[in-house]
């Protein structure tokens, strides 16, 4: 019965795989934030800390983790957001944005779901 597992369950301390959750419901449950910066610039940002934050905090709410990478350069960029695709995250933030970012049509044809900020 339904009450025999879950007190097994409970016996053994088990808890549900998130990496089961996520093949059989095909969601990662994540969304990421991939940073082309020097981390010691991000250290000394005062947006940055304060923005993290309030993603956070509404991000917990739905237990949606927030995937952050800081890579060195476009290349890496490139790649970090190609992996994303690979069930790693269900979408992005896009954050430092310019006139005519290559990033907007990039992420349109990985077909990944960006919010830009």
């Amino acid at each position: 019965t339904k009450a025999k597992v879950l007190a097994a369950a409970e016996k053994l301390n088990w808890a549900p795989s998130q990496s089961a959750r996520a093949l059989a419901t095909r969601r990662a449950n994540a969304v990421a934030v991939v940073l082309a910066r020097d981390p010691q610039v991000i250290a000394n940002d005062s947006f940055f800390p304060a923005f993290i934050a309030g993603v956070e905090s509404v991000l917990a709410e739905t237990e949606t983790a927030l995937l952050l990478q800081v890579v060195p350069d476009r290349d890496a960029e490139e790649r970090a957001y190609r992996t994303l695709t690979h069930g790693r995250a269900d979408g992005a933030l896009l954050l430092d944005l310019r006139t005519d970012d290559w990033r907007v049509p990039f992420l349109d044809d990985l077909g990944l779901p960006t919010v830009l900020v």
